[in-house]
């Protein structure tokens, strides 16, 4: 075993740990919010960890972090349970993109899983090959659960400890890019009076 591959798999074995633990969590949770006599779970988030996982598994941030701490951290900002699987599944559409079966796969399960609302979430959060920034920015503001779960997205991304990790060019890019989606989701957030205060 060369060096660093122990590390690589020590750190692989870490996530599948961490990954299964969230689904054993996600599931008992969503037995709790099952709807009374009807014994159907409203949203099913161990669905929403699998299609993420096999999405991001091996997939690292600008900075080299694991991209699920990302997803993770997205999600427990949010609020109700239809946000929180939108946020788990914010990047999936785009990051299997390259991956044209698994891609596929995605898209159905998210189809057969879960109601319109989250799959329409998730699409509009989906930056189109052939769309320009503003105009995907202007597709997610007129979704307000896209809006929410896209918000708490550039602040993680904004977080100070995690600019600090990159070069100077690629966080003032960042900062440039995201300070001007903020503009236009707040804007929009304010028009349809919205705003959260957070």
């Amino acid at each position: 075993m060369r060096a660093g591959e122990g590390n690589d798999f020590l750190w692989l074995m870490s996530f599948i740990w961490i990954i299964d633990r969230l689904c054993v969590l996600a599931l008992a949770h969503a037995r709790m919010a099952k709807r009374e006599g009807q014994g159907e779970i409203m949203i099913d988030f161990t669905e929403a960890f699998k299609i993420a996982a096999e999405v991001h598994g091996n997939q690292r941030d600008k900075s080299g972090e694991p991209y699920m701490g990302h997803v993770c951290w997205v999600m427990s900002q949010m609020e109700t349970d239809e946000e929180r699987v939108v946020a788990i599944m914010h990047d999936v559409f785009e990051d299997s993109r390259d991956r044209p079966d698994l891609n596929r796969s995605v898209l159905a399960r998210v189809k057969l899983f879960y109601r319109s609302a989250v799959y329409n979430a998730v699409l509009d959060m989906t930056h189109g090959e052939d769309e320009s920034y503003e105009e995907y920015l202007l597709g997610v503001a007129r979704n307000p659960l896209a809006v929410k779960v896209k918000l708490s997205y550039i602040r993680d991304n904004l977080d100070p400890v995690r600019l600090e990790k990159l070069s100077q060019g690629v966080r003032e890019r960042l900062i440039y890019k995201y300070g001007h989606a903020l503009t236009i989701l707040l804007r929009k957030e304010v028009a349809d009076g919205n705003g959260s205060g957070h």
